[in-house]
């Protein structure tokens, strides 16, 4: 044993389901599982800790955990503080066999994550050489069938492009080496002293860190690589072969071909999910299911109607040349609209300065806008009665593209191929606005409220009010789904495009290549960003999206009573280069249990995070206020929004504030323009980001105030208990969580002595007191 300072060995207990460590958390001691078993996530690659395992083991190189460590069942372990990885040798020492122990689970952690590394090269290898395969298998079945091919240089050039330095590959080989050995070869090797071992770990410590980033680098790779096999827009074989087994005078050979190949590539796809998520304990997003119903639908088609021989294939991805004219042809609008848009269009791309406010060029301007929204309404209305969102329809849906001159090649075929976005495996539903109005005209979503904070129906009534001995047959119309969706656009998308664009007096909705950066990727706003963005604050402020809703359960003799349902609200993502975000309403129609409405741009200049929560500060008092009613501003009636308006009202004589608190509250009402939601959102904001971490920043009334309507989560309210700054409002909060936790315990003790079952609601709400 190396002359090493003597430290003293801990014994910690943890039980299933604490947390032996969280991710981003410096490391401070070497903590060795002796008993039971732990999960290690980073999110996307999850390693099983057995006894033996080392806490820790793949950060140590920068110091932080790479990974959250989850005890499974309940755990022991041995630790002792770090300084290096030679302080280890501590723990050898403590019982007979430990260092030959430790190494035993040190070594299926690194050999679990070397596999995941070497799997993930294999299937992006295996995927690229069967894109490339089946690729110039359907050139050659379209010469076969006398059809002119889709051309994609993408598929046709497939590429793994996987790298490692030299030093790299060799780690990573003697890695794959070393776990090929027996248990008993590797026992044998340790048991040649602690030098060996300690190099072993040091070896492992230099490498973990770059392969837990590789891997999460090679599984978005492999993501992409199953795009090309089964993905969105044309460029991907599935869409291919599907195009091609739809058309008539394809021989019967050809086509018995072609349906092999399809099914072989759902096939495909399926395995390489089942592999990553089963074997690899990976978390991929899963899509095949849809592409096997879309290729178990087609062949049942043809079964029953035959092919289609009005079918033709759609241009591919890169050719978007003349993108205007087949805009306007598509859309079928009359010549002189045609004319008049070419006209105005050119007017705009002519201009110097585009946010120019000369008289002539805000009539441009104006009268560009109101031509885009009526182009844009047409195509569609006609792709959605003939289910077609070829490249060129989604370019101008799903951005606002409508001359394809105006952008870099690179640029046009990044947007092209990005797939922003609805996810239905992500809890906050993020679309679109060609998804949003598809939602709206097929019924499953209604139409959000008007600037008047009218919904359709108000509307509707307030329209027939007006226009006393209108027909059924126009009544019939106005509830027809086009309707629906030209309200829609009118009043949400309208408005809200102008809105979250932040250029209120020179908004142009025609997109152009200016703001745009040559990688698309930071820019654009996925499903899984917004997920990401809402994440972050529903860690610090866990009951932003819960609202109280009437439970019955009389079976188990519960009636009335009042439980927390978390409803996340819904995302629209509209079709402009971007700097805001707004919440259009906190609720949908007139019932309270249903979600918000937030919008954004799809491409947005600022930080995605930062304007997330001030969109969520906005919801959190716009829903106190429709809760509250008349009563929102009313300090009788205590609640979120009435305390803060007593707080901004009378702050002036408030005792409690300090003259340079007073004053700065003044300078942020001023800012603000007397709006007191804004001011609130401005300190929520404060609130989630400084004073979650201890950072005092607002003052004393704010605090109190926030503390008790916006708790934070259970790990930063002991945090934060210890300072007194924030023990009154955190004992308030405990207090009455306690209260309800009690009860809703002494019911549940009642329902278990009748022999009843507590119903899964109930749970959750005993859950929502436990957070």
């Amino acid at each position: 044993m190396s002359e090493t300072t003597e430290q003293i060995v801990e014994t910690k207990n943890y039980a299933k389901g604490d947390i032996l460590a969280k991710k981003g958390e410096p490391i401070q001691h070497i903590s060795i599982i002796i008993s039971g078993t732990a999960s290690a996530s980073d999110g996307h690659i999850t390693i099983k800790n057995v006894p033996g395992s080392i806490i820790g083991l793949f950060g140590m190189s920068n110091g932080t955990y790479l990974m959250d460590y989850t005890a499974t069942d309940d755990v022991v372990v041995k630790s002792v503080d770090y300084t290096n990885i030679e302080d280890i040798q501590h723990i050898f020492h403590e019982g007979k066999n430990y260092r030959q122990f430790t190494m035993n689970g040190s070594c299926r952690e690194m050999e679990q994550l070397v596999t995941v590394y070497n799997m993930e090269q294999v299937l992006i290898k295996q995927s690229c050489l069967y894109v490339k395969k089946k690729y110039a298998s359907y050139l050659n079945l379209c010469g076969q069938a006398g059809i002119t091919p889709v051309q994609s240089h993408k598929l046709q050039n497939a590429e793994a492009d996987l790298q490692n330095t030299v030093e790299e590959g060799e780690l990573i080989q003697y890695f794959t080496e070393f776990a090929s050995l027996s248990r008993e070869v590797q026992q044998a090797y340790f048991e040649g002293g602690d030098t060996l071992a300690v190099r072993y770990l040091r070896d492992c410590i230099s490498i973990a860190g770059g392969l837990l980033e590789g891997c999460e680098k090679q599984l978005r790779a492999l993501e992409d690589k199953l795009e090309l096999l089964c993905g969105g827009g044309l460029e991907n074989l599935f869409s291919l072969y599907l195009r091609l087994i739809k058309i008539r005078q394809i021989p019967e050979e050809v086509r018995k071909e072609l349906t092999e190949t399809l099914q072989g590539l759902v096939n495909l796809h399926e395995r390489i999910e089942q592999t990553v998520t089963n074997k690899l304990n990976l978390s991929i997003k899963e899509t095949s299911q849809q592409y096997r119903e879309s290729f178990e639908k087609t062949m049942k088609q043809l079964a029953e109607g035959g092919a289609d021989e009005n079918f033709h294939l759609e241009e591919p991805l890169d050719d978007v040349s003349g993108l205007l004219s087949k805009l306007l042809e598509y859309s079928e609008l009359e010549a002189g609209f045609r004319e008049d848009f070419r006209g105005y269009l050119q007017k705009y791309k002519d201009m110097k300065d585009r946010s120019s406010s000369d008289n002539e060029d805000r009539t441009t301007r104006k009268k560009l806008t109101d031509l885009f929204y009526e182009l844009y309404q047409a195509v569609f209305f006609k792709a959605e009665k003939e289910e077609c969102h070829n490249t060129c329809i989604r370019l101008l849906l799903d951005y606002g593209i409508v001359d394809e001159t105006m952008f870099k090649p690179s640029v046009l075929e990044s947007l092209a191929n990005c797939q922003p976005g609805f996810d239905s495996a992500l809890p906050v539903r993020v679309y679109t606005i060609r998804q949003w109005l598809h939602e709206i005209y097929i019924g499953e979503k209604e139409p959000s409220r008007n600037d008047f904070d009218q919904d359709y129906q108000e509307y509707l009534r307030e329209l027939n009010k007006n226009n006393v001995g209108i027909s059924e047959a126009e009544l019939e119309l106005q509830n027809a789904p086009e309707a629906k969706v030209k309200f829609e656009m009118e009043n949400f998308f309208a408005m809200n495009n102008r809105l979250v664009s932040g250029r209120l007096l020179s908004f142009c909705p025609v997109l152009t290549g200016e703001d745009l950066n040559e990688n698309i990727e930071d820019q654009i706003v996925t499903a899984h960003k917004v997920n990401q963005a809402f994440k972050k604050v529903l860690d610090v402020d866990f009951s932003v999206f819960y609202r109280d809703v009437m439970y019955d359960d009389r079976d188990n003799g519960i009636t009335n009573l009042v439980i927390h349902q978390e409803i996340l609200p819904d995302v629209v993502c509209l079709p402009n280069v971007g700097t805001l975000g707004r919440m259009w309403q906190e609720i949908s129609g007139k019932k309270r249990a249903t979600p918000g409405r937030f919008s954004l741009p799809v491409l947005l200049k600022d930080d995605i995070d930062k304007i997330t929560l001030h969109m969520i500060g906005n919801f959190r008092w716009e829903i106190c206020k429709r809760v509250q009613g008349n009563y929102w501003n009313d300090v009788s009636e205590p609640s979120l929004t009435s305390e803060f308006c007593d707080y901004l009202q009378f702050y002036k004589k408030n005792r409690d504030l300090s003259e340079k608190a007073k004053e700065k509250l003044g300078q942020l009402m001023t800012k603000s323009r007397g709006s007191y939601g804004e001011v609130f959102a401005n300190q929520y904001t404060t609130w989630v980001t400084g004073e979650s971490a201890g950072n005092v920043r607002l003052d004393k009334v704010a605090r109190y105030i926030l503390g008790c309507y916006c708790p934070f989560t259970k790990a930063i309210r002991e945090k934060l208990i210890e300072q007194p700054m924030f023990t009154e409002s955190i004992n308030r909060y405990e207090r009455e969580r306690k209260k309800h936790l009690k009860e809703l315990n002494n019911r549940r003790a009642g329902i278990r002595n009748c022999g009843g079952t507590e119903t899964e609601e109930f749970l959750q709400e005993i859950e929502f007191y436990e957070m």
